[in-house]
């Protein structure tokens, strides 16, 4: 066994040494040998951290996704035990009431052994445990940021298959676009051909492998964020572009109200 399954086994002794320590809810528990058997997800959270307030909405809803999918699937199971570096137990309790899976209890000493084990840097920080209770990944923010749902059961092999249906889909994809948010032309690019891992600029998630990017200023976006529109040059384009450049002055994109009526609005008033 290879020293790091040993680190992961010693762990997951540490939190079965006892019969009942992870929490069900604010008011019960549950015995902890009831993940034996399950992929589970230790998650490194806290409140006060605001890349975890922002992640933690994300991880609920794929939760949640994940865990329908294996219930019509039936036969595997999923489960995500928050860990949590609170400064106290009014945080602890607020920020726990707000998550569907299970928790480790509040100043635990627990939490402090898994951390150093894990070789946990910083939060958010989701690590994945096989049914073995092996390791699988110490990624999984970063996979539920790529592949979401379809990240399960996280695995190498897993991945691989999610990159190849990538590449696969990418041959269909044009080579350049003009996007609705941005004036330049983007170009479809790789890991290979000048891309790599970014920050969406349309939907502000992670994104890795194929990617429409301005050669002019760095935007970047997913391919399934592209809002595609015609070249400025063109009639349409042209009219697009003083739709925006209109909405802008007028302040009225970044208005809760934005939508058909004003775009009906602001053709009026060209017309």
């Amino acid at each position: 066994m290879e020293a790091s399954d040993v680190a992961t086994c010693n762990a997951m002794n540490m939190c079965t040494s006892r019969e009942e320590i992870v929490l069900q809810n604010l008011q019960a528990m549950v015995p902890v040998d009831s993940l034996i058997g399950k992929t589970v997800g230790l998650y490194f959270s806290e409140e006060r951290c605001f890349p975890c307030v922002k992640f933690t909405p994300k991880l609920i809803s794929v939760y949640q996704r994940i865990k329908q999918m294996l219930e019509e699937k039936g036969g595997e199971d999923f489960e995500i035990v928050f860990v949590s570096n609170d400064r106290d137990q009014s945080s602890f309790d607020s920020y726990f009431a707000t998550m569907p899976w299970l928790a480790l209890p509040f100043g635990d000493p627990t939490v402090k052994s898994l951390a150093k084990y894990f070789d946990v840097q910083g939060n958010p920080c989701l690590i994945i445990i096989g049914p073995d209770g092996k390791t699988i990944t110490k990624q999984g923010r970063n996979l539920i940021n790529l592949y979401q749902e379809n990240a399960y059961p996280f695995t190498v092999a897993q991945v691989e298959l999610l990159e190849k249906e990538i590449e696969e889909a990418a041959k269909s994809l044009p080579r350049s676009e003009y996007h609705a948010g941005h004036c330049h032309e983007l170009t479809l690019v790789s890991e290979g051909t000048g891309g790599g891992p970014f920050i969406c600029c349309d939907c502000d998630e992670q994104g890795s492998g194929w990617a429409y990017l301005c050669l002019e200023c760095g935007y970047e976006v997913h391919p399934r964020c592209m809002r595609p529109v015609a070249p400025a040059g063109s009639i349409e384009g042209s009219k697009e572009n003083v739709y925006w450049k209109l909405g802008r002055d007028v302040g009225i994109f970044s208005s809760p109200f934005f939508g058909h009526f004003n775009i009906t609005f602001v053709s009026s008033l060209l017309n």
